[in-house]
């Protein structure tokens, strides 16, 4: 099976790229490269330094499945400017799954997010609920997602999968995630902020765990997973911000400290019980709690390593900002002096 795997050295981009390569199949991972300067040294892999934005059919020719991570990652770069969040996470993500049916490729992996479903009262939401997102990146994922189903038939299979929150380690490490935020602070610093009243409800999900879901659902039978959306992640690492900061002040002894009393609307509760039959039964999740201990000690691994880089190479707003100022990156965030697209190559 050969998969081209988008944003292949991001930070969901290194997991998934091991855990598809690891049942043999043949992984060509493509990305930007903007955060190069924010990746550890621990899971060095080959990639093609191209743009989605830049391909064309033929480079799509010969693959068994696309799986389409390469889009603008959380709110706070969708509201970079909303004509780029538009331009990158709808209609190249739209343009590239056209891109793929026209090339003969069977299987489109669209990875979404649970930030659909925005503000939910307290309800618990499935797949077939409504969506209510709240912000400009959640909007652009609920567009993609159309543009890419529209697009199903005989012979193209595509699926959507909506993310949880993710944490975790990654050699593409990020720091602007909420777990990932948390853990780092409390290791580095001994002190856990919170800047909401933290009565937001979040599911979490691991990285490793996003990986094995992922890879089921490029490998999996066709007739199972065609058309579908599916909510990945557990009922058992949902929790309020308040809660699982205390959490992990708990666990890592730190300060905890609520510093504001507005509140984020951004609060959903979301039903996985639909990943089980699409996906496999066996897909086993591990708990938050066993997930922050593995966090902690990569952090506390690498914490030399982090603070000789600068924290904010591990944040993706501020490292898309300093290659702008720098003059490295164009407004359009494009390199500037054209980058050929390379000839894409078979990685691991």
């Amino acid at each position: 099976m050969r998969v081209l795997l988008t944003g292949g050295t991001g930070y969901l981009g290194y997991p998934v790229g091991r855990a598809l390569a690891a049942t043999g199949a043949r992984v060509v991972r493509l990305d930007t490269g903007f955060f190069t300067e924010g990746t550890l040294p621990v899971d060095p892999v080959e990639t093609v330094r191209a743009d989605t934005r830049d391909l064309d059919a033929g480079d799509l020719a010969g693959y068994d499945a696309v799986v389409h991570l390469a889009e603008l990652s959380n709110d706070a770069l969708g509201s970079l400017d909303a004509a780029l969040t538009v331009a990158i996470n709808e209609r190249a993500t739209a343009r590239l799954a056209q891109l793929a049916r026209r090339a003969g490729v069977p299987r489109f992996v669209y990875v979404s997010s649970c930030s659909v479903y925005g503000a939910t009262d307290g309800n618990v939401v499935d797949e077939r609920s409504p969506t209510n997102p709240l912000t400009q990146y959640a909007r652009s994922k609920l567009v993609a997602e159309s543009a890419v189903l529209q697009l199903g038939g005989p012979a193209f299979t595509p699926v959507v999968l909506r993310l949880a929150t993710a944490y975790g380690s990654s050699a593409a490490l990020r720091l602007d995630l909420v777990v990932n935020d948390l853990i780092h602070a409390a290791v580095s610093t001994g002190r856990v902020v919170v800047r909401s009243d933290g009565t937001a409800w979040r599911p979490f999900v691991h990285v490793g765990d996003i990986a094995a879901a992922i890879t089921r659902a490029a490998q999996a039978d066709r007739a199972d997973v065609s058309g579908q959306i599916v909510n990945v992640g557990s009922v058992r690492s949902t929790r309020r911000i308040a809660d699982l900061a205390a959490e992990v002040c708990e666990r890592f002894d730190a300060e905890l400290i609520i510093e504001s009393e507005s509140t984020d609307n951004r609060s959903y509760r979301v039903s996985f019980a639909k990943m089980a039959g699409v996906l496999g039964s066996d897909l086993s999740f591990r708990t938050l709690t066993d997930g922050m201990a593995d966090l902690g000690r990569f952090l506390t691994d690498n914490r030399l390593e982090i603070s000789a880089r600068g924290e904010d190479r591990f944040r993706r707003l501020t490292t898309l900002d300093a290659l702008m100022r720098d003059g490295r990156l164009s407004s359009s965030l494009t390199w500037v002096g054209k980058r050929p697209v390379t000839r894409l190559k078979e990685s691991v």
